[in-house]
């Protein structure tokens, strides 16, 4: 499914600005790169409005820190493995068995390595 192409930038909060749409990219990141901003983009101006309407600054921006924080966290004390390429066929029965059991193939995944690695 194709992303839908955003034509306004809704932003909420930016440097000197508030509650202000704009029509590009640039002029969005002008007004909210370097800056700890409250913005997001929409394909149509009627999501615009209403998000401008309905969005709670403080709220939002709290709900943003916390992101960060997690984000942080995770970041601390995982890393990621690289990605690889599988047969089409083994993904698709691997994804069949992981639903069959009722786990993500994070979890499958995951506990696949520590079985390994602690036998």
């Amino acid at each position: 499914m194709a992303k839908s192409r955003k034509n306004y930038y809704a932003i909420k909060k930016g440097k000197g600005v508030e509650n202000k749409i704009v029509t590009s990219w640039a002029e969005c990141e002008k007004l909210t790169k370097g800056y700890p901003a409250l913005y997001k983009g929409f394909a149509t101006k009627e999501e615009v409005l209403q998000y401008l309407e309905v969005v709670n600054v403080e709220v939002a921006i709290e709900k943003v820190k916390k992101g960060i924080e997690y984000t942080k966290k995770v970041k601390a004390t995982t890393k990621t493995i690289p990605a690889m390429r599988l047969d089409k066929e083994l993904v698709e029965q691997f994804n069949k068995k992981c639903k069959e059991i009722g786990l993500t193939d994070k979890q499958v995944i995951e506990r696949l390595l520590k079985e390994w690695i602690l036998d």
